[in-house]
C-alpha cells in the first residue's frame, strides 16, 4: 500500500514537471513568435535597411544645375564638366583611412587635417563623401594610377557651376557654395546630400530647389570583402529648371560701368510691368571665385572692403531718401487739398519753428523767394516743404508714404530684401522711447530724419508716377523652363499697390519733375530730344559725407523705363547721381554721341 502511494506521488510529480516544461516551451515559442513579429513586421523596414546598408553601395550621379539666361538668351550661369574625388570608408580601419588621407592630401595639395576631417565624416560606411571638387586632369590621372594603394577612393566627372560673364549681374545671380552641416540637417529630407553645392545668395539661393535638379543613383551589391557583385538598381539624374531673366545683359553692363569707382546702386525698371532690366550694386565681385579656394587677397577684398562687395545695396541699403521723398509730400498736399499749384510760399533760406525758435535750413542759403508748387519741386525748396509738411501732419504724410510702398518689402524675387522704415508717432514711441515732435514732421517731409528706404523702393515711387497710380511687383525672373525645354511657369503682371490721385495732380507732379531736369536741380540729367522727369536727393549723414540720390522716368509722355541711382557718401544728388543716370539713359535709348548732349553746370542744389 505504501509503495503504491509513493508511485502515485512520483507520477504526480513527473506530471507537474511535464506541465511546467510544456509551459516553458510554449512561452519560448510565444517569445520567439513575438520577437519575429517585432523584427519582421513592426520593425521590418528598419532591419531590412540596416541589412541593405551592410551589403549595398550607393553611387550618386549629380544632377546638372539649371542654367540662367538674360532676356535675350545670353548665358549668365552654366555648367562645365569637372573631376571630383570621393571616398567610401567601408571595410577600412582607422589606420588605413589615415594613410589614405595623407596620400590624398599630397596629391591634392591640401592639408592632411582637412582631408582627414572629410574621410572620417561619412555618416554611413558605404556612403561616398566628397573630398575635393574641380581637381586638375593631372591630379585625377595620378589618383587613378594609384588606385591599388587608395581603396575606397573614386574619381568621377560631375557638372561644375560657372559664370561666363564674370561679375555681370553678380548681385542678381548670386553664387553657389558647398552645403554645410547645418544646411544639410535642414535639407536632407528634400534630396540634398553632403558635398552638394547650394545657392548662397541671389537667384541661386532664391530658386535653389528649382535649379538643383534630382540626383541619380546606382545601387550595387557588394561582398563582405567589399567586392562589387552586381547592379541592383539605377535611377537617372534629372537636371534642374532653367531661369530666363528680365535682365538685359547689355544694359546691365552699361549700368555697372556707370557705377564703376563709386559705392552705390542703380535700378532700371519697366514701370508698366515691374520687370527689372538692370539691377546693380557697386563694387562688384566675381562669383567664380567661390568655386575654388579663395586667396588671401580675395578674402580681404570681399570681407574687409568698406564698399562691402557682397552687400546688394539695391535691395538692402537703407538710407533717408532726401528730396526724392518730396514727390510723396507733394502728392499728399495736392490730393488732401492743403496746397494749390498757384499758391506761393516764401523761402528766406530758413524756417523758424515753435517757441524754442528751432531753425530749419534750406539747401539754398539765401532762399528761393516766393515759390509755387511747380517751382518748389523743380528747385527742391526745403522751406516750401517744411511749410507744407507742417500743414499736413505726420499721420497723413506717413499714410501716403505707405501707399507708395515704403515701409514694406517690394516682393522682388531675391533674398534678404530690406523693407525700410516709415516713422510715425507710434513707431517713435516704441523704437526711440520719445514723443513725436513737429520738427520730426518737417524733417520727414523733405526725406530726412528716421525715414529709411531702399533704391528699389524709390524705383517703385517713380513707377507709380509713370503709371498715374499703380505700381507692380518688381521681378527679375521672366519664366521658368523645364529640362525638356517646356515653359513651366510664366511670371505675369502683378499689381503691388495703387496710389489714388486725381489725374490732374499726377500731371502737376510730372511737370514739376520734368522742370527739375530741364532747369532745376536735376539738370545734369538733361538730354536734348528726350523728355526726362526726375528728382535729386541728398540724404544727410551725421557721420560723414552725405549720400546722393537721383530718380527719373523717361520719356515723360510714354514712360518706358524708370532709373534710380544711389551713391553712398556721394554728396549732392544733382552733381553726382544725376550724371550717372544720364549716362544710363543715353545708353539705353542709344542717342547721338555724348558731345552733342546738353551738359548743365554743377550748380545743381541737392
Amino acid at each position: 500500500m505504501l509503495i503504491q502511494e509513493q508511485t502515485l506521488e512520483i507520477m504526480a510529480l513527473r506530471k507537474k514537471k511535464v506541465i511546467v516544461l510544456g509551459v516553458i516551451i510554449v512561452l519560448g515559442f510565444v517569445f520567439l513568435f513575438l520577437r519575429l513579429f517585432y523584427i519582421q513586421v513592426l520593425n521590418g523596414r528598419y532591419f531590412r535597411r540596416v541589412a541593405d546598408e551592410n551589403r549595398i553601395q550607393r553611387f550618386y550621379q549629380k544632377a546638372s544645375r539649371g542654367q540662367i539666361y538674360d532676356r535675350y538668351q545670353k548665358l549668365l550661369a552654366v555648367n562645365m564638366p569637372s573631376f571630383v574625388v570621393s571616398f567610401t570608408s567601408y571595410s577600412l580601419n582607422q589606420q588605413e583611412i589615415e594613410r589614405i588621407s595623407r596620400e590624398l592630401a599630397g596629391i591634392l595639395n591640401l592639408s592632411f587635417q582637412e582631408v582627414k576631417t572629410k574621410t572620417f565624416s561619412s555618416l554611413q560606411p558605404l556612403d561616398p563623401v566628397i573630398i575635393a571638387a574641380d581637381i586638375s586632369r593631372e591630379q585625377a590621372l595620378t589618383i587613378i594610377e594609384r588606385k591599388a594603394s587608395l581603396p575606397g577612393v573614386n574619381v568621377s566627372i560631375e557638372p561644375k557651376r560657372q559664370y561666363p560673364e564674370g561679375n555681370l549681374a553678380c548681385h542678381v545671380i548670386g553664387y553657389v557654395g558647398e552645403l554645410n552641416l547645418e544646411e544639410y540637417k535642414d535639407l536632407k529630407d528634400v534630396g540634398y546630400r553632403i558635398g552638394d553645392r547650394i545657392g548662397k545668395t541671389g537667384l541661386e539661393a532664391y530658386y535653389d530647389k528649382l535649379l538643383k535638379g534630382d540626383h541619380g543613383e546606382q545601387q550595387i551589391e557588394i561582398s563582405a570583402s567589399g567586392r562589387q557583385l552586381r547592379l541592383l538598381r539605377e535611377t537617372a539624374s534629372l537636371g534642374g529648371n532653367d531661369l530666363e531673366l528680365t535682365i538685359d545683359a547689355e544694359v546691365q553692363r552699361l549700368v555697372q560701368d556707370a557705377l564703376q569707382g563709386v559705392n552705390g546702386a542703380a535700378v532700371v525698371m519697366n514701370p508698366r510691368t515691374g520687370e527689372v532690366i538692370a539691377l546693380a550694386s557697386s563694387p562688384v565681385f566675381d562669383p567664380n571665385i567661390f568655386l575654388r579656394p579663395i586667396t588671401r587677397g580675395e578674402f580681404q577684398y570681399l570681407f574687409k572692403n568698406r564698399g562691402r562687395p557682397l552687400f546688394n545695396k539695391a535691395i538692402q541699403a537703407q538710407y533717408p531718401p532726401g528730396s526724392g521723398f518730396k514727390i510723396i509730400t507733394t502728392a499728399a498736399g495736392l490730393q488732401e487739398g492743403f496746397i494749390i499749384p498757384e499758391e506761393k510760399l516764401e523761402c528766406i533760406g530758413e524756417m523758424i519753428l515753435g517757441t524754442y525758435n528751432q531753425v530749419f535750413k534750406c539747401w539754398k542759403k539765401d532762399g528761393h523767394g516766393k515759390v509755387s508748387l511747380a517751382s518748389a519741386l523743380a528747385q527742391s525748396c526745403d522751406v516750401y516743404y517744411y511749410q507744407l509738411g507742417f500743414r499736413l501732419g505726420v499721420t497723413r504724410v506717413a499714410g501716403y508714404a505707405k501707399n507708395f510702398g515704403l515701409g514694406s518689402l517690394t516682393g522682388i524675387d531675391l533674398p534678404s530684401e530690406k523693407k525700410g522704415i516709415v516713422p510715425d508717432r507710434d513707431w517713435k514711441r516704441k523704437a526711440v522711447k520719445e514723443a513725436w515732435y513737429d520738427g520730426d514732421t518737417l524733417n520727414m517731409c523733405i526725406g530726412q530724419g528716421y525715414l529709411w528706404v531702399t533704391p528699389l523702393q524709390m524705383a517703385n515711387i517713380f513707377s507709380a508716377v509713370a503709371n498715374d497710380g499703380p505700381y507692380y511687383r518688381p521681378k527679375v525672373v521672366k519664366r521658368i523652363i523645364s529640362p525638356g525645354g517646356k515653359v513651366c511657369h510664366d511670371f505675369f503682371l502683378e499689381e503691388q499697390g495703387l496710389v489714388e490721385l486725381d489725374r490732374k495732380n499726377w500731371q502737376i507732379i510730372k511737370q514739376g519733375l520734368e522742370d527739375a531736369v530741364t532747369f532745376g536741380t536735376g539738370r545734369q540729367a538733361y538730354i536734348k530730344g528726350l523728355r526726362v522727369a526726375g528728382k535729386t536727393g541728398t540724404a544727410q549723414n551725421p557721420q560723414g559725407i552725405d549720400h546722393a540720390w537721383f530718380g527719373c522716368l523717361a520719356p515723360v509722355d510714354n514712360p518706358q523705363i524708370v532709373v534710380v541711382v544711389f551713391v553712398e557718401h556721394g554728396g549732392h544728388g544733382g552733381v553726382v547721381a544725376a550724371p550717372i543716370a544720364r549716362r544710363i539713359l543715353e545708353g539705353y535709348f542709344k542717342k547721338t554721341p555724348s558731345e552733342q548732349w546738353h551738359v548743365a553746370s554743377e550748380e545743381s542744389g541737392d
